[in-house]
Order: C-alpha cells, then structure tokens, then sequence
C-alpha cells in the first residue's frame, strides 16, 4: 500500500520575539534539538502547544516530516519560525537546540504498581533501578540504553530524581518519549514489590567474585546500579535476589554508569544461559503504556 505524503507544510513566521512567560506552569516543558523534538512528535501521549524552527532549521525538519507516516504528518503542529534570538531567550541557559524547540505537556507520570500491571501481561520485561543516581547526563544516557535494549522503565527514587526538562530530554536522545522513570519513595520497598511480582533482581557489585557469565537470567529482570564511586548501599545490595559484577580489564579502574547499564543490559537480553530462567529477545519484551 503506497504511503500517503503530508500536504506541503506551512509555516508562520512569530512576529513578536517577546514569550510569555505565563504559558509556562508546572505542567509545561520546553524540549528542544531535534532527536528530542522528533521523538515528541512521534509519541501519541505528548501534548504540543507550540513548535517553533528557525529558518535554517527548516530543511532539516522538512525531510524529517517526509519519512513519517502519513498517521504522524497529519498530527504535526504547524511550526512557528522564529530566530536564535528568541529560542536563546526563552530557552535554558545554554540550551543546544539546533534551531528547534517544542513546548509541550509533562508526559503522564507512571507509577510502580502501573509497571507491575502491565509487566504481568507479558512473558518479558526487563527494569534498570538507579540508587542514588543524580546526574541528569548519566541518567539520560541511562535511558538512551534502556531505550535501546527494550527496558519498559526506570525506576528512581522519589528524592534524587531529576525533574522534567528539556535538559534531560536533550540528555535522553527522545528515549523518555518511550522509556518512562518510574519515581518511588523507597527504593528498597519498591525491588521487594518487583520481586514479590515475578522479577528477579541483580545488583551490579564491582566487590563480588560472580559475573553476569555464573548466572541463568529470569524472563523478568530488574537490574540496580548505584552511583559512581559509592555503588549500591549496603541495605540496597542486601534486598537484591543476587549481586554480580561486569569483568573489565586490570587496567580499567570502574566504568561508566550509562555504559555499565548498557553491558548489563545486553547481558541479560542474551539467548544464553537459560535453563528454566532465560532470557528472551528484546523484541518480545512489553511496552509500558503511559496513564
């Protein structure tokens, strides 16, 4: 079936380079470059009050629009084109937007018992809980790899996660357009909730003598990585199902969080050491449907 193409786009130009700073609230968000504004565009649960270009954006967005479905064109707002002045101003401080931002509605939180749900409504499903985690570019990188290994959630807790930002949609690549954090108040109450709902839980310990290569994998997965330098707290490591390590070289220290995330994530979605727990591929893994 042929795919049908969008009417050419048509643009206003915003006369006025002054925004009102009142059209922003707690439910409001810029989010800007162009994974991060695509990823919007495609996501059913955003809600866009207004998308603005600068002129020599333009081209860029235009042959983004042509390689969508016809179901996507149809729903992408009108852009506004503006200037680099006006997305300075009105930006974050520093903000790398490439000549493009939308302002759009917080995405609808998701909570534990929503991941719980949906998780038992399908044979695999994988979780990445972050324990005292808080630097807003390891956690977009987080969520970039949960993205990319089929991860249905994020879970955070409450205290030391990062707000809703463009800064963090920019960090993510879009990837939380897709990947919700789900945010908790204790995280140890929340794993022995996961636990008590069929996943099995594995801590990253870079102390501990078992890797990822002396283990059989659950079809659901929740795997907890702490902070870099401190690692897991005791009582967090303690409530986990068992603890493992990545092997590295001797002349590597420790890694990256983002990118221990992503080994460990690989590991388990594996068709290997399987036995009565194994892991199956991504591409069966759910899809947690946002409130």
């Amino acid at each position: 079936m042929e795919r049908k193409s969008q009417k050419p786009t048509t643009y206003r130009h915003k006369k006025n380079r002054s925004f009102s700073q009142n059209t922003l609230d707690d439910q409001t968000e810029w989010v800007y470059g162009f994974h991060a504004t695509f990823a919007t565009l495609t996501n059913p649960n955003r809600i866009h009050r207004q998308l603005f270009l600068t002129q020599k954006a333009k081209k860029t967005f235009q042959n983004w629009v042509a390689t969508q479905d016809y179901k996507i064109q149809k729903k992408i707002p009108i852009p506004a084109i503006t200037d680099q002045e006006f997305l300075n101003k009105n930006l974050p401080s520093r903000a790398v937007h490439q000549g493009i931002a939308a302002l759009v509605k917080v995405l609808p939180a998701t909570c534990l018992k929503d991941l719980i749900r949906q998780s038992k409504r399908v044979e695999t499903a994988h979780v990445i809980i972050l324990d005292q985690v808080t630097d807003l570019q390891n956690i977009g990188a987080v969520l970039r790899s949960a993205q990319a290994f089929g991860a249905i959630a994020v879970v955070i807790q409450t205290r030391h996660a990062p707000q809703n930002s463009g800064l963090l949609a920019k960090a993510a690549c879009g990837a939380i357009e897709e990947v919700p954090i789900v945010k908790v108040p204790n995280l140890v109450r929340a794993i022995t909730n996961l636990k008590n709902a069929g996943f099995w839980v594995i801590g990253l310990d870079a102390n501990v003598n078992r890797s990822f290569a002396d283990i059989t994998f659950d079809n659901k997965t929740a795997l907890v990585l702490g902070s870099e330098g401190t690692g897991l707290r005791h009582l967090t490591a303690k409530t986990c199902d068992e603890t493992v390590k990545i092997t590295i070289s001797n002349n590597s220290n420790c890694l990256n969080i983002s990118n221990a995330a992503a080994i460990a994530l690989y590991e388990i979605t594996q068709p290997r050491n399987q036995g009565n727990h194994g892991a199956k591929n991504v591409a069966n893994s759910a899809k947690i449907k946002r409130p």
